[in-house]
């Protein structure tokens, strides 16, 4: 075909050449620089694991492992045998119901350890909502998953009251639900079987009296954190594996049958070889083993393991003891101490080492010890560069009462506060009394703005609290709280 020649006026004008596509720049790596992605763009299908092809408890902590990063290897074959307790719940005894719980710093993976759990063992996980929503989860749920126990606990008032009373498979908590017509009938909910929850600061010791607690590192592993984006039908193949584990081991089990296996002599001489004294553990370890039995997992040695490492939570009874007697030693009149974390931990040492106690190290146990008694960082955990970047604990109100320091009173508070001092707190708590705070409240507060604003004046100070506060602010009481003022700073620079 003859080109057509386009002219303007006598001159002619080539042809536009026609539109082309950019050259696609090089990528370097042969594999346009990520695994997985030939040269052509095309993303080639990742192999999942079939079925069929777990055969065995080996092969399913592998897959964990593409999942959830734990601290000693071992920590999988738990959560296995954790997750198995549903599969086996028309043999086990009511009694035999044990939890599981994750803790770790932030980034440690805590949440999604505790989904993985619960997906194993075909639960569901306690989303957030009303009251009403978190009741019908528990009643439907055979397990159940709780996200940040320790704030869910302060939010929803009747969590601490159901997972004390949902340590048997048959619990019930009683509650009252409103009739179609008027006023309100009491209802039976089922809150049995197991849970799993995480927490990163304080939980009642109560609650852990029928959980085993798994410590999380930190996670920087790129690969298990992109394996957790998707969906994995790897997972799903290691619940349907373990789910026919069970039913196909447990045949032949029944609950009496169950109760006399862990009442033999043999079994009881396996309990009394583990590593731990306290009454607790040994419960926890008896179920774990008689899960194991029944499964034909030969696990002796994990559950030693496993009752070692969980008793070393226990012994941090000890450090809440000796924290709260150099407490008190500093402290007498009771509010804040900021004390250095070198300095505390020296001196919880030396104690220790007059105990015959082993030293606590400052990697490995104290971190646990803040952790577990709720210090966090910029709260009461925090970092002076005065004095060359330190860190300094404050024992707060919440972390007194973790170490089982109640608060005093308010003739304890003035005595320890202003010593001889009484008479310029001579119309405090009358005045005070008014906006009916007490002076403990009062004492914080103060404390708190001499943390952060020690270079302000005591009548900025005094005045900041009355407003916190809803104090009066008459001359009478900004008098006051800046006399009261006045002593608490001279006794935190003795």
């Amino acid at each position: 075909m003859k080109e057509k020649k386009t002219f303007i006026g006598e001159l002619e004008v080539e042809p536009a050449p026609a539109a082309q596509a950019p050259p696609t720049p090089p990528i370097p790596g042969g594999m346009n620089g990520m695994s997985g992605i030939n040269s052509y763009g095309v993303i080639p299908d990742i192999p999942t694991i079939p079925e069929e092809e777990i055969g065995g408890i080996d092969q399913a902590r592998g897959v964990l492992k593409r999942f959830i990063s734990f601290s000693q290897g071992w920590h999988y074959d738990l959560v296995l045998v954790w997750a198995a307790q549903p599969y086996l719940a028309s043999c086990l005894p009511d009694e035999c119901c044990v939890n599981i719980a994750f803790t770790g710093g932030i980034s440690s993976g805590k949440t999604k350890a505790t989904q993985i759990a619960v997906s194993l063992a075909d639960g569901e996980m306690l989303q957030a909502g009303t009251l009403s929503a978190l009741i019908r989860t528990f009643d439907q749920a055979k397990v159940t998953g709780i996200d940040e126990l320790d704030s869910n606990l302060r939010r929803v008032e009747d969590l601490e009251g159901i997972l004390r009373a949902g340590n048997k498979w048959n619990a019930t908590y009683r509650i009252c639900v409103p009739k179609k017509d008027k006023g309100w009938e009491p209802r039976d909910l089922r809150v049995g079987g197991p849970k799993a929850f995480n927490f990163r600061g304080e939980v009642e010791d109560g609650l852990r009296s029928r959980t085993y607690v798994l410590e999380l590192p930190r996670q920087r592993d790129s690969r298990l954190i992109v394996n957790n984006l998707f969906k994995s039908d790897n997972l799903e193949a290691v619940k349907k594996w373990l789910k026919k584990e069970c039913t196909k081991k447990k045949a032949g089990w029944v609950r009496h049958l169950v109760e006399h296996h862990m009442k033999d002599d043999q079994f009881i001489g396996r309990l009394d070889a583990l590593p731990t004294n306290l009454a607790r553990n040994v419960e926890t370890a008896s179920i774990f083993l008689m899960i194991a039995d029944i499964l034909h997992w030969p696990l002796d040695d994990i559950i030693k393991k496993a009752v070692d490492e969980q008793g070393q939570w226990s012994n941090y009874e000890d450090v809440r003891a000796a924290l709260a007697e150099l407490y008190l030693e500093a402290k007498p009149g009771g509010g804040d101490w900021e004390v250095a974390q070198g300095t505390l931990l020296g001196m919880l040492n030396d104690r220790r080492r007059l105990a015959s106690l082993k030293p606590i190290d400052d990697r490995k146990d104290l971190p646990k010890i803040k952790r577990e008694l709720g210090f966090k960082e910029g709260v009461n955990c925090v970092k002076h560069s005065k004095e060359g970047g330190k860190r300094f604990l404050i024992f707060d109100r919440d972390i007194r009462k973790a170490i089982g320091v109640p608060d005093p009173t308010n003739e304890e508070v003035l005595n320890g506060a202003i010593g001889n001092a009484s008479a310029v707190m001579s119309v405090s708590v009358p005045t005070m009394s008014k906006a009916v705070k007490t002076i403990k409240d009062i004492t914080d507060h103060i404390n708190m703005k001499l943390r952060w604003f020690k270079d302000e004046t005591d009548n900025f100070i005094a005045r900041d609290t009355a407003k916190a506060l809803q104090l009066p602010e008459d001359e009478d009481t900004i008098n006051t709280l800046s006399g009261f003022i006045a002593v608490q700073r001279a006794g935190a620079s003795e």
